[in-house]
């Protein structure tokens, strides 16, 4: 999304946090955020990058909202809307200003790929999106409690 990679670049300055929020929806073969939360925590991940330090997931009956932590000060959260709500969308909180970015053009990046084969997410960042939603399930099933990529990351044999 060429708006989403001007802010990548800096056109609001360093991105200080980023709240992004979309629809829940759940597939029995999925684990929660890899079905439907993907594309906005992966939004997340485009306009914060990598760099994750810890996780923490919190639910209530109207969404739930992960936290991730970038331990420089920078937080981004990510916001999955219940009951029927279906809304794609965040802000963008930079140095020099505020954006406000809206997702539709995302399948766009998605039919490229597909037609063509060209990988827009490099797989260390993929990696570390997998750790995020596998670190909010986590999160979920240990009080809600903080939850460290890296401890996910070694799990799976990246570290």
């Amino acid at each position: 999304m060429k708006k989403v990679q001007e802010v990548r670049g800096g056109s609001i300055g360093r991105v200080l946090g980023v709240d992004t929020y979309s629809p829940v929806s759940y597939e029995p073969t999925h684990p929660n955020l890899f079905w439907y939360g993907i594309h906005s925590v992966e939004m997340l991940f485009t306009l914060m990058k990598t760099g994750c330090k810890r996780v923490k997931r919190q639910t209530t009956t109207q969404y739930y909202i992960v936290t991730g932590d970038w331990g420089d000060g920078r937080i981004g959260n990510y916001r999955g809307l219940k009951n029927k709500m279906q809304k794609y969308g965040g802000q963008v909180f930079g140095e020099e200003g505020v954006s406000y970015e809206n997702f539709y053009p995302l399948i766009d990046a998605i039919l490229h790929y597909l037609n063509t084969g060209e990988v827009p997410v490099q797989p260390d960042e993929t990696i570390e999106i997998f750790a995020f939603m596998e670190a909010a399930n986590e999160s979920t099933t240990n009080n809600e409690n903080w939850v460290l990529i890296d401890d996910i990351l070694t799990k799976a044999g990246y570290k």
